[in-house]
Parts: C-alpha cells; sequence; structure tokens
C-alpha cells in the first residue's frame, strides 16, 4: 500500500506538535535538536499504531496474540511483507518504531541469558517492543519542509490529515507547569564509591589476566515518580537536548531518552553508518575551565585508546554484514559537545551485502561496543557478573525500521524507562587497564547528572 503524503505549514516546530500529541495513548517522537549537523537532520511522530509487536523470552506476540516462530523472524516478516518503494526527501515510508533490550543481546551472543535479566522492570516488561504506526509527522530541519506520511491502514488518508490539522491548531496544554513543580521530589540512591570501585578493580584484574580489553561497566538507578512520562520529558529534553533524543509510550512502557549515540543508520542505498562514543569529560560555566576540559579529553591516551578499541569492534561486525572490503574508518577522534559533557566519537561505514536485510544488520551490531566491551562476548560475560542489576532496556537501542529498508537506532544512554510509577536510568564508563577507579565512579556520576536534575530538581 503507498503511503499518500501532504505538507505541513513549514513553521511547525517538532516540539511544538508533539505537545499537541503527547498525552496520546500510543506514540513515538523521535526528538533530533538541531545544531549536530547531519545526526539530527529529521524529527519524526509516528501516531495510531494498526500493529504492534511484543516479545519476550521463548515468545512472541502481534497485536496481542502469541506467534508460535522465533521473534526475530516474526519481525523481518512483518517488515518485508510490507515493503515499499523510497519516497523523495523522506526517511520513512511507514514502518516500525521501538526499542530491543541489552538483555536480549546475550542470546544474540551465544551466551545464556541470565535468570536476574527478567526481574528488573518486571516479566511484563518486553525485550523487543515495536509499533506500526498509521500516522507520521517527518520534520527536516535542513530544507525546513515539514510532511505528513499517512498509510491509509485506519483511517482514510484526507480524513485524518483533516483531524491532524485541527489538533496542531489547538493549544496545547503546558507540559510541565506547577504539577511537576509541586510534585514530591524522589532522592536518588548513588552506590557507594567503595563498592563501585571494587568493581572497576576486578575489570581490571580480568584485562591484566587476558580476558578482555574493554568492559563498560554501569549502574542502573531506580527512583519513583507519579509525573506523567511526557510532563518528565518535556523537562529532559530542555536539560540535556541530543541528536538521538526519544520519547515513546507503548503501553505500560514509556521511554525517555537524550542519547547522543548512533548504533545504526541504513540509507536507501545500503549504506551503513555507526558511530562509537567512548571518552567523556565534564562541561564548566567557566569558559576558560571549559576549555581544559575539552583539551584533557582531546589530548587524553586512555580515552584515545578507549574509542580505538571500539572502533575496531565496530569495524568488525560491520564486516559481518556488509560488502567485502567496503567497510571503512571515515571520521575518527572527533570532538562532539553536549550541554553537560563534551565526548569523542568515531565514524565506521560501509554498504550492505546483497540479501542481507536491515533487522540482520542492526542484531550483527547489537549490543553495541561501545557499552559492552572488547571482546564483546567476554566483557558481557563479566559485566553481567558484576553489575547489580540487570541493565533492561539501557544500553539497549530505539529506532525505527522504515518499509523501504531505511534504518536509524540509538544506543539507549542518557535514558529513562517508566512503568508505572517505577523509574530507571543507567550510567557507567568504559574500564581499561589505565582506569583510574576513582575517576571512573565520577564519570558514571556524571552521566547520571541529567537524571538527577530530573528528578530531584523539578
Amino acid at each position: 500500500m503507498k503511503p499518500v503524503v501532504f505538507d505541513l505549514p513549514r513553521g511547525l516546530t517538532p516540539n511544538r506538535a508533539w505537545s499537541c500529541f503527547a498525552r496520546d495513548e500510543a506514540i513515538a517522537f523521535l526528538d533530533s535538536h538541531p545544531g549536530y549537523g547531519s545526526l539530527s537532520r529529521y524529527s519524526i511522530i509516528g501516531l495510531d499504531p494498526w500493529l504492534t509487536f511484543r516479545a519476550w523470552p521463548g515468545h512472541c506476540q502481534v497485536n496481542g496474540i502469541a506467534v508460535a516462530d522465533d521473534a526475530w523472524a516474526v519481525l523481518e516478516r512483518l517488515l518485508a511483507d510490507n515493503r515499499n518503494e523510497p519516497l523523495d526527501g523522506l526517511p520513512i515510508t511507514g514502518g516500525a518504531i521501538g526499542s530491543i533490550a541489552y538483555d536480549a543481546g546475550f542470546s544474540l551472543n551465544r551466551l545464556e541469558t541470565p535468570d536476574r535479566a527478567l526481574n528488573l522492570a518486571g516479566p511484563d516488561c518486553p525485550w523487543i517492543s515495536f509499533d506500526f504506526y498509521d500516522t507520521y509527522l517527518v520534520f527536516d530541519s535542513v530544507t525546513g519542509q515539514n510532511r505528513l506520511l499517512l498509510t491509509g491502514r485506519l483511517n482514510r488518508p484526507d480524513v485524518r490529515r483533516d483531524q491532524i490539522l485541527s489538533r496542531l491548531e489547538q493549544v496545547p496544554d503546558n507540559q510541565t507547569g506547577q504539577a511537576l513543580r509541586s510534585a514530591p521530589k524522589a532522592g536518588l540512591q548513588i552506590p557507594a564509591a567503595a563498592d563501585y570501585m571494587a568493581r572497576v578493580e576486578t575489570i581490571r584484574e580480568h584485562i591484566r589476566q587476558g580476558d578482555v580489553y574493554i568492559a563498560n561497566l554501569t549502574h542502573v538507578f531506580e527512583s519513583s515518580s507519579e509525573q506523567p512520562a511526557h510532563s518528565l520529558y518535556d523537562r529532559l529534553r530542555r536539560i540535556n537536548p541530543a541528536p538521538f533524543a526519544a520519547f515513546v509510550r507503548q503501553g505500560d512502557l514509556e521511554i525517555l531518552s537524550s542519547s547522543p549515540e548512533r548504533l545504526l543508520s541504513i540509507d536507501r542505498d545500503g549504506h551503513l553508518v555507526t558511530r562509537p562514543i567512548k571518552g567523556t569529560r565534564a562541561r564548566s560555566r567557566d569558559m576558560v575551565q571549559d576549555e581544559a576540559f575539552m583539551r584533557e579529553l582531546i589530548a587524553s591516551d586512555k580515552d584515545r585508546a578507549e574509542l580505538l578499541m571500539i572502533t575496531d569492534l565496530e569495524r568488525n561486525d560491520l564486516s559481518r554484514v556488509c560488502r567485502p572490503e567496503s567497510v571503512r574508518v571515515s571520521a575518527h577522534f572527533t570532538l562532539e559537545t553536549y550541554p553537560q559533557v563534551y565526548h569523542l566519537s568515531s565514524t565506521v561505514e560501509g554498504d550492505l551485502e546483497a540479501g542481507i536485510s536491515p533487522v540482520s544488520a542492526l542484531l550483527a551490531c547489537f549490543p553495541g561496543g561501545s557499552i559492552s566491551g572488547a571482546p564483546k562476548a567476554s566483557a558481557m560475560q563479566i559485566l553481567d557478573r558484576l553489575e547489580t542489576s540487570a541493565r533492561s532496556l539501557y544500553t539497549g537501542c530505539l529506532g525505527y525500521f522504515s518499509f523501504d529498508g531505511q534504518t536509524d537506532f540509538s544506543i539507549l544512554i542518557r535514558t529513562a524507562f517508566k512503568t508505572g510509577s517505577r523509574l530507571f536510568y543507567g550510567a557507567g564508563g568504559g574500564i581499561t587497564w589505565e582506569s583510574d577507579p576513582r575517576a571512573e565512579y565520577e564519570e558514571m556520576l556524571l552521566k547520571a547528572e541529567a537524571f538527577r536534575q530530573l528528578i530531584e530538581e523539578g
């Protein structure tokens, strides 16, 4: 079925549009903030799911009905059965927006799935969760063109267009307002420094013994909030804007992300890009100190070594699904600037091998090397023994599979996810032989700062 495309007002902003639909029962807002070049070209809002896909270890459902097949095979079929042609200037032509939990990566890397991985956010929280939307609002920050794409699965396109335009003309309620400011504040329980530092030392011992070169140790914070998730996200996007920010509500699962990191993109020509991030320094309001932090990161042998190892791992991952000799590192040690931190990143590119699907390409890279380690399987096993809880969605991925083959997924870092009143947020960092345990502990807290502000200073 060919989608129908209408123009939206050019002056309409993604945030203004999202605020009109933020309370909808099912919504995905891929919120690319301006200022990050090509990384933040498109913002996408998905509405009106006509199909839902959920999977847990050993079983999956389509529209709530159990399907007796491998979850990945079912997802592949759903995308292939609805394949369509690209549309000029659009990153998505219908398709699926959703997430994959980090813990799904154990079986993908031929590891036994830990029992505790089922218990962080509750056994009902899916590991794979995608909605296929009937309505897409697409915002192009380069051309300034805004478009409404309707698949016609649930509604006549002309009727749905009029409904969307009517809602966009309404004045949305304030997203945060007095309700958020007057809400009881929940404190962030900080892990004991000694415990975290001891885990860093254990990883360093594994490195000394040759078990692993780098491992990304994390901690998952848990808090609670009675505030609507969209109100919390409205504040998060102001505290920590990012090129891969997102708000997704799918049933009881709500994701609030301000991720800076792309796991994998695939364009309409089958060109793949991954952008691992390693190395972090705080920002400062003092310009002299801020520049000193920046120069310290650029000059850091330890951080450059981390990024070098992960870049090599990502080259290997892409080589599994790309045409021979097409994989290359097109940028290395690139400084990235965000409101609260500096990062270093690399860009690895390749061309998809004929016959390899976008789903298979994504799974070949999952979970991202920057948030697991190298070698990936060994790092995941070591980390599972050391981390105090399962990760669930944290360090998984979020994004879309378009029906024309275009794909874009971020890594779920700087991300909270909410089920009921429970709120989870992860933070961590890469541990190498050169790691200083105290510095690693402080880096983990730095990465949790946006979450602390979100729940304690609202």
